[in-house]
């Protein structure tokens, strides 16, 4: 994700109008289709790019996520979270989502899982060993994030699910294993749910294609993101309906969406580089360092440099 050092102003405009020539006038979140084959009642498939493009788009099966190489943003509905190597999450159905990486020397690989929910008949989520996973699935809000030892002995069954051959037993059976340990460590302090959002909000589709066209438009130069009222211009609706739309669907504001991805932003550049902190903030879109400061610090609880030493990355001004 370049960036330039223009004002925030003048690198809006050019964002804005430069995304704009891009997006259709009316598009609601990409509906995936994912690809099955005919021998298989799941969909398992082993990415290898040179970065993840900003593509906001869900789909109705379910999906778990390892990134194996790589780092970037994570989003999933209204969560908005750096992610890096061994980044593991499980994702319920219809679940607008999306990694994002910056083009990098090195590519990024992920294995991904897909199933519908009743890949295995129509009762599957009703068996007893499944329905404790299938309910915090739906009390949640359908994105779940795991750490510890529940993801290293996810990422083994996967790489294990990889390695056996295309449609045979072995490879369902790895993924009814996957499903097991998941199912065992819910509740677990391995387990984090990542969006804010309930069931019911996550299912309002905006067929307008307003809310699709505003994180298009924000993928590419969050640091210089279009004031509210300037991005409700370009979806040609006023102010006051922009944000009662944006709220409706993402569950926070525009403003507090906007800050939240700076934050996300800032945190990864003080955990993954030397950078100093000044220039950090700067690319981040804060024209004020103080202003900064004191934001940081109240999403965080503590300042960028105690974050940054926490990350056990030198210390930056």
């Amino acid at each position: 994700m370049p960036m330039n050092r223009q004002g925030p102003a003048s690198a809006g405009q050019g964002v804005l109008h430069g995304c704009l020539m891009q997006i259709p006038s009316r598009r609601a979140v990409r509906l995936e289709l994912v690809p099955r084959e005919a021998i298989e009642s799941f969909a398992a498939r082993d990415f290898r790019l040179p970065h993840f493009e900003f593509r906001w788009h869900r789909h109705p099966e379910l999906e778990l996520t390892l990134i194996l190489q790589g780092s970037g943003t994570r989003f999933v509905a209204d969560s908005i979270e750096p992610f890096a190597a061994g980044d593991l999450c499980f994702l319920g159905p219809d679940i607008p989502h999306s990694w994002y990486s910056e083009q990098a020397p090195r590519a990024v690989r992920s294995l991904v899982i897909q199933f519908l929910p009743d890949f295995w008949g129509k009762d599957f989520s009703r068996l007893p060993e499944i329905q404790r996973l299938s309910k915090t699935m739906a009390r949640c809000g359908g994105g779940l994030n795991f750490g510890g030892t529940t993801r290293q002995r996810v990422a083994l069954e996967m790489a294990e699910l990889f390695k056996s051959p295309r449609g045979s037993a072995a490879r369902l059976a790895k993924l009814i294993t996957i499903l097991g340990v998941i199912g065992e460590n819910i509740g677990s302090d391995d387990m984090r749910a990542l969006s804010r959002l309930g069931p019911s909000t996550q299912r309002k589709v905006d067929r307008s294609g307003v809310i699709a066209r505003t994180l298009q438009i924000l993928g590419p130069g969050i640091a210089h993101a279009p004031s509210e009222s300037r991005m409700a211009a370009a979806m040609g609706m006023k102010p006051a309906a922009f944000s009662r739309r944006f709220k409706y669907h993402m569950g926070k504001t525009y403003v507090q969406y906007v800050m939240d991805w700076r934050m996300s932003f800032v945190c990864r550049r003080l955990a993954e580089t030397e950078q100093s902190i000044t220039e950090i903030a700067f690319e981040a879109g804060f024209a004020n360092l103080s202003n900064f400061n004191r934001r940081f610090k109240q999403a965080k609880g503590i300042t960028p440099r105690e974050f940054r030493r926490m990350a056990g990355v030198g210390s930056g001004h």
